[in-house]
């Protein structure tokens, strides 16, 4: 991991996502194509991360024990604006690299934070979405 800091700043308009994604992948911010967060970012993130080999896997979990390590994305409420997340990077559980000047991590219970995984996998569609809802429990 080689640590990149955001290049804009201001609630809603930094670009602190893109810090953690540069700083993981070990590339210049100016790689990641601008304004991914207008509009669906998911969904631009999937598109660009399927470009170069990767998969973007965002889920809340609390008391988890994660992968050691591996670098993480973790977003969850900003300590300098309400209602505006703010994104850092993880590794054994512990933030590692804060990319605003600031250097304040994340505010509050870790409960509401998202984390965000990147995945190397590559492939040309999805044959069937997965429903989870059909998965039965395997007897003993």
């Amino acid at each position: 991991m080689r640590k990149v800091m955001q290049t804009k700043l201001g609630e809603k308009k930094g670009n602190c996502f893109d810090a953690c994604i540069a700083s993981i992948l070990e590339i210049d911010i100016e790689k990641i194509p601008p304004n991914m967060m207008n509009g669906n970012w998911h969904v631009k993130y999937q598109n660009w991360f399927r470009t170069i080999g990767l998969q973007m896997i965002n889920m809340r979990i609390t008391n988890a024990t994660l992968l050691p390590d591996v670098h993480y994305i973790v977003s969850g409420p900003s300590p300098r604006h309400r209602n505006c997340y703010h994104s850092v990077v993880g590794k054994n559980a512990q933030i590692v690299h804060d990319p605003h000047p600031d250097n304040e991590g994340l505010k509050g219970d870790d409960k509401y934070w998202e984390y965000t995984f990147l995945i190397p996998i590559s492939y040309k569609s999805i044959i069937e979405p997965f429903d989870i809802t059909k998965i039965r429990k395997v007897p003993d």
